[in-house]
């Protein structure tokens, strides 16, 4: 009799143990892969090469163009009276490209806005109206945070000044 359920006892642990091992392995599953793709896309970002020679652009930080370029301060006041009239957030302001020719001064940026559809849409069609600076691609994207759908959007902005010396 105390053999039967000690053979009872160790079927329920070896059910237990098996579950265990099950969770475990499926966890780990997923673990595994994301560790594979980061390591996958590690060295494909190694490989690239980048689309403009390091020789013919200069990065900037943004507060040095803001004090320096017309074009900067237009974008920015632009982006702020957007923010305060439609109510959308200013996420992020990406460092400038700028690419000195000697004749012509030429910026491309990259602005994250977040908010309403409708209020990103009437803050762009007001951005669109700055004289030397052009949007030249708007890509959407909507995350989910705290149970809530949050649309934001990439202005990839391009601007050209001449240069009068």
């Amino acid at each position: 009799m105390k053999l039967a359920v000690f053979k009872g006892q160790t079927a329920k642990l070896a059910a237990i143990g098996l579950a265990a091992i099950v969770i475990v392995v499926i966890a780990g599953k997923e673990t595994f892969r994301a560790m594979v793709r980061y390591f996958e896309l590690d060295r494909e970002l190694k490989a690239m090469s980048p689309v403009i020679p390091a020789s013919s652009q200069e990065v900037t930080p943004y507060a040095f163009l803001l004090k320096e370029t017309e074009l900067e301060r237009e974008i920015f006041a632009a982006l702020s009276r957007t923010s305060q009239a439609y109510g959308v957030n200013l996420r992020q302001v990406h460092p400038a490209i700028v690419f000195n020719t000697g004749e012509v001064l030429t910026i491309s940026q990259k602005v994250t806005l977040e908010g309403g559809f409708v209020s990103i849409l009437k803050g762009v069609r007001d951005i669109q109206d700055i004289k030397g600076v052009k949007i030249s691609s708007i890509r959407f994207e909507t995350e989910h945070i705290n149970r809530m759908n949050l649309l934001v959007a990439h202005i990839y902005f391009q601007g050209v000044k001449h240069i009068e010396e």
